[in-house]
């Protein structure tokens, strides 16, 4: 059920990671300040980039936009989908794309059905496979897509990732 979709022809086609860089290093310089009593005192400065800073310029990032489509609070993940983009050749690399058989016994709210159409009597969900399926594919599609190095910055609605969390931790508990 799953979808991998890759618009290169092989997978040497992924771009090799450039070195690795030593953004997670703190600041090593100071600036000096005056205090109330008038003595300086020495602080680091502020990062003035991203910790993703030196990977773009290196041109070792992946770019996921990742949509997650939920049955409602007491159904779980019912859609997961992926791009990944290089923001260097400015490409799509791949896609991934499946739905999720919730559960059995969730309970589906009827406002998210109406949201995204899906629902669980189509056939889609039916024969979906469940979360811990799902789930390895997923990582299977960004260990491939990040191998030799390269970092993966995601982008996706706060929402979304927060339930995404929250929904599958719940669901891998019961």
């Amino acid at each position: 059920m799953n979808d991998f979709s890759s618009s290169s022809e092989s997978e040497t086609d992924v771009p090799i990671a450039a070195p690795p860089t030593n953004h997670d290093t703190p600041p090593t310089t100071t600036e000096a300040s005056p205090t109330a009593s008038g003595n300086q005192q020495t602080k680091p400065l502020r990062r003035t980039h991203s910790v993703a800073h030196e990977d773009f310029h290196a041109k070792n990032i992946v770019l996921f936009n990742v949509d997650l489509e939920t049955g409602g609070n007491l159904c779980g993940p019912v859609q997961i989908s992926v791009a990944a983009f290089d923001p260097q050749k400015n490409v799509s690399l791949a896609e991934f794309d499946s739905y999720v058989k919730p559960a059995d016994g969730a309970e589906w709210n009827q406002h998210t059905i109406n949201v995204h159409g899906i629902e669980p009597s189509q056939q889609r969900i039916k024969d979906a496979s469940k979360i811990e399926d799902v789930w390895r594919d997923l990582l299977e599609y960004f260990e491939r897509l990040l191998r030799g190095g390269k970092k993966g910055i995601t982008r996706s609605k706060k929402l979304a990732a927060t339930r995404s969390f929250r929904i599958t931790r719940s669901t891998w508990e019961e």
